[in-house]
């Protein structure tokens, strides 16, 4: 199913949007969850990431088409937005918020449907799920297979992912200061290491990373600062290296001792299972040499 939003002020041309995308269905075979809005501060208000595509008019009473399509980019960079406009040079502007296409009015179905399929070509080509995740100053979109694991601590969910190819809006998250030491580290109090997923992106910068609140950055190609005598990159090195050195220092790779580490028990009962069950087979094996031994000395005496 694709979830379209028809923002329209006209109900002549909202009437007509609704009807090709009927139409649109019953020629190919598609399913839409249609949802209408009648002037952008409407979809903007409590918006969750829940649609696949975006009809957008951009002239509107109370806030424009432009306007409600660049806060939506700053907490959604996925959806597919197509404007409906009356003007060309209007219509120009949509590629500023990443707009797939226009239709100009008066609309023409064959017109609507060509950009409607290049849209639903998009969507089909996406074989990510994704995950809606709120967090403080909005909503984030989390790649399922990049999801490792999701923890709970004290009433807070937390997502343990490989960040680099995530995005938090426009913003890649191995670059999101807010993400990495606003939350990561201010709200939630993490003080070890962070590192990104293996990245050969072009948008993934070493310099946005450190800056962020990143120290590791994981990747075959050798990454350089732009400035590497700068005074505030080196204090940032500085504090990566203080993580990277917290985060070995309070693992088990310096000794099952350290402070705050504990065994988990399943492990502990493998261990012992193990010792157990060597103790027995070395212990079969001993009578078994015994006993081969006594029955050939028998032999032996006979």
């Amino acid at each position: 199913m694709v979830r379209i939003a028809i923002v329209e002020d006209e109900k002549l041309y909202e009437k007509q949007l609704e009807g090709f995308l009927h139409q649109y269905e019953k020629e190919r075979k598609e399913t839409f969850e249609i949802t209408l809005f009648t002037d952008g501060d409407e979809i903007v208000e409590n918006y969750r990431a829940q649609f696949d595509i975006i009809l957008m008019d951009i002239q509107m009473q109370f806030m424009d088409g432009m306007t409600a399509a660049e806060a939506i980019r700053e907490v959604d960079s996925e959806v597919i937005i197509i404007f409906i406009t009356n003007l060309r040079q209007y219509a120009i502007r949509g590629y500023a918020v990443d707009a797939l296409d226009y239709v100009v009015k008066p609309i023409s179905y064959f017109a609507f449907s060509e950009r409607l399929n290049r849209a639903v070509r998009r969507l089909k080509k996406r074989t990510k799920h994704t995950i809606i995740v709120k967090i403080r100053g909005g909503i984030a979109r989390i790649d399922a297979e990049d999801l490792y694991y999701v923890e709970s601590r004290n009433h807070t969910m937390i997502y343990h992912t490989a960040e680099s190819f995530n995005r938090l809006g426009m913003k890649w998250a191995g670059g999101s200061y807010a993400l990495l030491t606003q939350v990561l580290r201010d709200e939630w109090g993490f003080h070890g290491s962070v590192i990104t997923d293996y990245s050969l992106n072009t948008y993934t910068h070493v310099d946005e990373m450190i800056r962020a609140g990143g120290d590791l950055f994981l990747t075959q190609d050798a990454k350089t600062f732009g400035m590497e005598d700068d005074a505030t990159q080196i204090a940032l090195l500085r504090q990566s290296t203080k993580n990277i050195l917290y985060m070995v220092a309070n693992s088990s790779a310096m000794s099952i001792s350290t402070d705050g580490y504990l065994r988990p028990v399943w492990q502990t009962v493998m261990i012992c299972v193990d010792i157990a069950m060597i103790a027995a087979l070395a212990l079969w094996g001993i009578l078994a040499i015994r006993s081969v031994k006594k029955k050939e000395e028998q032999e032996e005496k006979r």
